[in-house]
């Protein structure tokens, strides 16, 4: 089960990828508001009792933005375990090693899975502006703190660059494998 080290690394950072964008997606922080309102992909909570009272309270996110971010995120996801039952096949079977339609195949999966991270981020980042304006006055009534991007959010990102250096090394591999010339049995 002989890999080479750029095959091996690529492994690596999508694994590293998939557990940030998972923590990503499972916490309800891509977006907050001093410590008063937190906006995640699957819900939101306020705190509308103060700065002193931790209790919170959740809602479900039903706006057409958060259910395309969240279509995004699980074609993502679908992508993330379709490409590592890929890799799995590929390392198991070593006949696959000089395969460049396989080879072919991580590749495209890992560029799947960037291109829909970045829209999910763009779609989430285009439009909570908005709805951080109708939500600050339907729980609040004061003006809360600005509305920055959060940890969560982060963790996408940095998810994304890992996923991205992925497909390079995936695509480098790629190149590494030669093809047989015309002609030859």
């Amino acid at each position: 089960m002989q890999v080479s080290p750029t095959f091996a690394a690529s492994l690596a950072l999508f694994l590293m990828s998939a557990v940030l964008f998972m923590a990503a997606l499972g916490t309800r922080s891509w977006a907050r508001s001093g410590q008063r309102l937190t906006i995640g992909l699957w819900d939101y909570c306020a705190n509308t009792q103060g700065q002193g009272d931790r209790e919170w309270d959740c809602f479900s996110n039903y706006t057409e933005f958060t259910m395309a971010t969240q279509a995004f995120s699980i074609l993502a996801v679908v992508c993330y375990v379709s490409a590592f039952l890929l890799y799995l096949i590929y390392m198991m079977f070593p006949s696959l090693h000089q395969s460049r339609a396989a080879t072919i195949g991580i590749c495209l999966l890992g560029f799947s899975i960037v291109s829909l991270q970045i829209m999910a981020m763009i779609v989430f980042g285009v439009k909570v502006p908005e709805y951080f304006e109708l939500l600050s006055r339907r729980h609040f009534t004061r003006i809360v703190n600005d509305l920055v991007v959060s940890w969560s959010f982060g963790l996408t990102i940095v998810s994304t660059l890992l996923g991205t250096v992925a497909g390079v090394c995936v695509f480098l591999e790629l190149r590494n494998i030669t093809m047989p010339e015309f002609g030859e049995g």
